[in-house]
């Protein structure tokens, strides 16, 4: 090889280097941040978690103005049950930032 043709082999793979840096920071640009733009800053909001054992949670979330009961594991997220009202006591802790007693509510509608 001569001097010219390692000097090309450079050039060339410095245009490839930078054209996928190109690449990636139009894709992070355009397409990862989708939503921002538009104002979106998330609809759901975690209310409070309950262990119940090692990797195992019960986790209470509001989205668009209901309240979600999920249960959680390391391998799935499975729905519980659905509240059409969120309780007083989680808006008026929202706004005091406390927790709230949102378990307390949730057996009260399952009857424990």
């Amino acid at each position: 090889m001569t001097f010219w043709n390692v000097l090309y082999l450079l050039f060339v793979m410095a245009f490839i280097i930078a054209l996928m840096y190109g690449v990636l920071f139009l894709l992070k640009k355009y397409v990862y941040s989708y939503g921002k733009k538009q104002g979106y800053e998330g609809d759901f909001e975690i209310v409070s978690t309950q262990t119940l054992h090692n990797k195992k949670f019960l986790v209470s979330v509001t989205y668009l103005g209901k309240l979600y009961l999920l249960g959680v594991t390391d391998n799935s997220i499975t729905l519980i049950d659905i509240f059409d009202e969120i309780p007083d006591s989680i808006n008026s802790a929202e706004q005091q930032m406390i927790p709230s007693p949102v378990w307390e509510q949730i057996r009260k509608k399952m009857g424990r």
